[in-house]
């Protein structure tokens, strides 16, 4: 069991979430290449999640539904796996829909709402991660756990621009971009708190769900806003940079937690 403090638990929660505001300053460039080109690497940056919450969301099912058919339990355990999975996609994608629909104006693409929404579905995602930390930290494995922090702190940066690429040049309010900061970041905080004190088996694949839900609705806007306003060669490269930026800063959590697992 972990023998750190509440505030220290809720610390590295900070550590690890909080690094999402080095990317909001970008917000006030008025470049519009640089609004071209983090737009298009947020795209990247949230494809490579995408890609990594739902594989772990469907393998995490996917074990489920077998070990429930091995042992005659499917109705009990495999089937509600399924379901969780299902309403968690759906809902958070359909929800997002139905939310353009009720409150932004069509066509508008209101960049405040758009980039709300990317902090929703960033939050939701960073939940999960602060599950992870804190699971680590209550099986006490210390070394790893701190490891856990340091790379998703790193990831997080990256999903700054995320949420402000559609606000490049918009010049936000600062109270909007703190409370982006947190909405996007304060789930990591309480993922950890969380994810130290106790463990559901199905929280985590519900949170997955939910993040995949709404980071495949936000891939959508930010592709079609991405392909109107800015050269297909400054998008290309924006996707591209993203999208190994973040692949690799999960290849060192990764590696990180391969090598203190042996």
């Amino acid at each position: 069991m972990s023998h750190l403090s509440f505030s220290s638990i809720v610390l590295l929660g900070c550590l690890a979430g909080f690094t999402i505001y080095l990317g909001l300053p970008f917000a006030f460039v008025t470049s519009k290449n640089f609004r071209t080109f983090a737009n298009a690497l947020s795209v990247g940056v949230l494809f490579f999640i995408l890609i990594d919450i739902l594989s772990k969301a469907f393998d995490d099912t996917k074990d489920r539904v077998f070990d429930s058919l091995t042992h005659h339990l499917f109705l009990q355990n495999g089937f509600p796996a399924m379901i969780i999975l299902i309403l968690g996609v759906a809902g958070a994608y359909l929800g997002l829909v139905f939310f353009e629909k009720r409150w932004i104006r069509t066509g508008s693409h209101d960049p405040k709402s758009l980039a709300l929404i990317i902090a929703i579905g960033i939050g939701l995602h960073n939940f999960s991660e602060g599950l992870a930390i804190g699971q680590e930290l209550m099986k006490g494995a210390m070394a790893l756990g701190f490891l856990l922090v340091v790379g998703f702190a790193l990831h997080n940066a990256t999903e700054g621009f995320g949420i402000i690429s559609p606000l490049a040049g918009e010049k936000p309010s600062l109270p909007f971009l703190f409370w982006l900061g947190m909405i996007g970041g304060g789930p990591t905080v309480i993922g950890t708190v969380i994810g130290e004190s106790f463990k559901h088996p199905m929280l985590e694949t519900f949170c997955l769900a939910l993040a995949s839900g709404a980071i495949f609705y936000v891939i959508g806007e930010l592709s079609h806003i991405g392909r109107s306003k800015g050269s297909h060669v400054v998008v290309a490269s924006g996707m591209l940079v993203g999208l190994f930026l973040a692949f690799g800063s999960d290849v060192l959590v990764d590696a990180a937690q391969s090598l203190f697992h042996h």
